[in-house]
């Protein structure tokens, strides 16, 4: 296998050492036209000097913006179009200044920033010929990643209200990175009933298939855990079916056994019962005297039974292949072997999730054979899968291509990274998470890289293009031009929002004081300090919040909600007091009348904001009670009880204190785990909580 680059340079050592070779290629082409030459590397544009010398005068057209070069990662070079090729060349060159894409108040932003960041650069004066909304930008800040996200969601219900001849596709999120930042905004707009589509690591990981495989993959690398070997064993498209899988982790969890443990003794079964049918998948002689039969044999039918042998022997041989064959071929054996792909083509499912799901899965097979480029470069051959340190997951984020565009097939809301969005436009653009440290992101080497080793590659490695900036000033550089792109993806308007706090306090990004962006401010228009329910009530959240049975609330729950500063008096009589006031009075639907509120949505709002979303919203696709959300509510329950204590453990040391983090976890731990039987392992689960908890 070879990739993009080892297609480029063998061509360059081609006609390097086959001179008529070299010159009918000369021949043949007598105009040459190259598009998006802020997109070439120093290896392509010595294949168009050798394809076209300077010194025979050669018919040669250039286009490209160097300020929309945003490929460093993979050694493209912008100065190779604003400098290198003139020089070489002796070119003419025409100005292209008119602008058809987005407003004049985004181009001057964008002009502004770039001039900061490169001060050798020439400046440039861009004319818009585009029509706009007004205002033409919109800056706006939130207090957490959740309230930028909402605010986004939000103006897309209100544009769509105001704006009837906008589409959802018309609307775009484009993000630093969707691994990192894609989440809230997956949940606002599923909140607000949003359909959207998502590209980027993130939603490929989530596909079922590329979960398959990757849990496989861990499985080889792995071969004694017993939980990497049930994450690939209860996977639907193993094989074995959900039946067989359940009865054998009913077993283990009863007798306290890894799972990897009970089928391998299950295979000795087999093995001694019928040899011919059941021969042993890592082979050897069956057992002279058949094991006893494990109690839940009866209950697995003889088709069970052939396809989890099936399963074993297939994992077997993948076993032995793993040891000789590359990283991205044993993927390829995985899918084709266990017969992953042909039940993933059978499934019955819409053509188009189909496709969906074969796509993400090339882009994962793709990001495996990144890993193998660099491993090659550094060592001399592909990498096995014995010779990866770390999570393949991890990896594969920061490997797996993430500069494809989003299929734009369904009419949604597209949110996609800035390299994706790059050629598209859209009516409507958030440039969201412009915040400090992740709009300009840091420098950061290559993930499999240590220093030492870039610094050889750098050296001594002939062809070989750095993926990293050779310095700050040029990833600062970078990241400008990146940001431009965004900036001038909107035809019509363009929305920069940030956040106070994510993982960390950011705030304003530096770019946007470069940028000084000429139009509308947002100031924390949903605080999440203290939620409201008038921050979160608009038109379709109000319809599910109608009244049920008022006189059902107790009254902590009315002292709770007096509490907030609401006025309660009309929860026990709908003709007294007055109700919750929707947010965005007077924007709401004249048919929505909130005159009371169901105690069970009352309830689960005032106990967590979240959790009236997951519960009680339409529009959310994901089941309202996954495992993270469960998980997630019992560890809140074990704070919560710890804390109500803290009067008493305050003063004591803090053994005693972590005893009474203890008490308050085992006065819970048992209704979760009994709540969570037959979904998760007992004893695993036990044991992620408490290291949750610390």
């Amino acid at each position: 296998l070879v990739d993009f680059r080892d297609l480029i340079s063998g061509t360059i050592e081609l006609l390097q050492s086959r001179p008529a070779l070299r010159d009918g290629m000369r021949a043949k082409f007598q105009l040459i036209l190259v598009d998006e030459f802020q997109d070439v590397d120093p290896a392509q544009f010595e294949l168009l000097r050798l394809i076209a010398p300077p010194e025979s005068a050669p018919r040669l057209v250039v286009v490209g913006d160097p300020d929309q070069s945003i490929y460093g990662f993979r050694g493209t070079v912008p100065r190779l179009l604003s400098h290198d090729f003139a020089n070489t060349y002796r070119a003419a060159t025409s100005q292209l200044d008119e602008c058809r894409r987005c407003s004049q108040e985004a181009l001057d932003a964008g002009e502004r920033l770039l001039s900061a960041t490169q001060p050798g650069r020439s400046p440039r004066i861009l004319r818009s010929e585009a029509p706009h909304r007004t205002p033409a930008v919109v800056v706006a800040r939130e207090a957490d990643p959740v309230d930028e996200a909402f605010f986004c969601a939000r103006e897309i219900k209100r544009l769509q209200a105001e704006w009837p001849d906008m589409r959802l596709r018309d609307f775009a999120i484009v993000l630093r990175s969707t691994t990192a930042l894609g989440a809230p905004f997956e949940e606002a707009l599923r909140a607000l009933d949003l359909p959207y589509e998502v590209r980027g690591w993130a939603a490929t990981s989530r596909n079922e298939v590329v979960r398959f495989l990757i849990g496989y993959l861990e499985s080889l690398r792995n071969p004694d855990s017993s939980d990497a070997f049930e994450s690939a064993l209860a996977s639907s498209l193993g094989g074995v079916g959900a039946r067989t899988v359940s009865r054998l982790r009913a077993h283990a969890y009863e007798r306290a056994r890894p799972l990897l443990r009970v089928v391998r003794r299950l295979m000795y079964v087999l093995a001694a019962r019928d040899p011919q049918r059941y021969p042993l998948p890592w082979g050897g002689e069956p057992p002279s005297e058949e094991p006893s039969q494990p109690d839940y044999l009866p209950y697995l039918t003889e088709a069970e039974l052939q396809n989890l042998h099936a399963a074993m022997v297939t994992r077997e041989h993948l076993l032995k292949r793993a040891a000789t064959l590359p990283l991205a071929s044993l993927a390829y054996s995985v899918l084709i072997e266990d017969g992953a792909m042909r039940r993933l083509l059978d499934l019955d499912v819409p053509v188009d999730r189909r496709t969906e799901a074969i796509a993400d899965l090339r882009a994962a097979i793709e990001g495996l054979e990144s890993i193998e480029v660099v491993h090659e470069r550094l060592q001399g051959a592909k990498p096995l899968l014995s010779d990866i340190t770390g999570s393949l997951e991890s990896l594969l984020a920061a490997a797996a291509d993430d500069t494809e565009a989003a299929s734009g097939n369904r009419d949604a809301v597209q949110v996609m990274t800035v390299h994706q969005a790059k050629g598209l436009e859209f009516e409507v653009v958030f440039c969201a998470g412009f915040a400090h440290g992740l709009f300009p992101l840091e420098a950061r080497p290559h993930p499999l890289l240590d220093a030492e080793d870039r610094d050889w590659l750098e050296r001594f490695k002939v062809g070989f293009m750095p993926s990293w900036p050779s310095d700050p000033d040029g990833h600062l550089a970078e990241e400008a031009r990146l940001a431009f792109v965004a900036m001038t993806r909107a035809r019509g308007r363009l929305y920069v929002t940030y956040a106070d706090t994510y993982l960390r306090q950011a705030g304003r990004s530096v770019f946007l004081e470069m940028a000084e962006p000429d139009g509308q401010t947002r100031d924390l228009t949903r605080t999440s300090a203290r939620l409201q329910p008038s921050d979160v009530l608009l038109g379709r959240e109000a319809e599910v919040l109608l009244a049920s049975h008022p006189s059902a609330l107790n009254e902590g729950t009315l002292a709770r909600a007096e509490g907030l500063g609401l006025d309660v008096a009309f929860l026990t009589d709908p003709d007294s007091g007055e109700p919750f006031e929707p947010y965005g009075a007077g924007r709401n639907p004249e048919s929505v009348r909130i005159d009371h509120f169901s105690p069970t949505t009352l309830n689960d709002y005032l106990k967590c904001p979240r959790l009236y979303w997951y519960n009680h919203h339409p529009g959310l696709v994901d089941e309202p009670r996954s495992v993270a959300m469960e998980r997630g509510g019992f560890l809140h329950e074990v704070l919560q009880d710890f804390h109500e204590h803290e009067e008493e453990w305050r003063s004591l040391e803090a053994e005693q204190q972590r005893q009474w983090l203890e008490d308050a976890l085992q006065r819970h731990l048992d209704g979760y785990l009994s709540r969570m039987e037959g979904v998760l392992d007992r004893k695993r689960e036990e044991k992620q909580v408490r290291s949750l908890l610390g």
